[in-house]
């Protein structure tokens, strides 16, 4: 996903069917970046929704 700054809007690039932010070993110590991730683009869309709205 990428921010068009002359349109003011993102734009997704290519969508993962079988998305893998941590590594195997990773996950197997706990750590799951896959929540956090998409938490994070989510709120950066959100942001960027109400900026719009005001």
């Amino acid at each position: 996903m990428i921010y068009d700054m002359e349109k003011e809007e993102y734009v997704v690039l290519e969508v993962n069917g079988i998305p893998a932010f941590a590594t195997p070993e990773q996950e197997k110590m706990g750590l799951d970046f896959n929540n956090k991730k998409i938490k994070l683009i989510v709120d950066l869309i959100d942001k960027k929704t109400q900026k719009k709205d005001l």
